[in-house]
């Protein structure tokens, strides 16, 4: 929940957390405050060196998780 409050707060600098996003990463979908920090800087990275808004990417990643190969 709160990941979604600063999503919409700071939508260029927090993603949207869930288990699809997690899974679409590589990880599980339990996570510490360390784990959080470093999908937040995974995400600011990719965001910034494909172009994509964090939205973009946030949608992204929720499909890819949600639906894996």
């Amino acid at each position: 929940m709160a990941s979604v409050i600063l999503h919409f707060a700071f939508p260029d600098r927090y993603p949207i957390l869930d288990r699809f996003a997690m899974a679409a990463v590589g990880s599980t979908p339990f996570y510490s405050f360390e784990r959080w920090e470093q999908y937040c800087e995974l995400c600011r990275k990719v965001a910034a060196d494909s172009g994509l808004t964090m939205r973009t990417l946030d949608k992204a990643l929720w499909q890819i998780g949600k639906n894996p190969r």
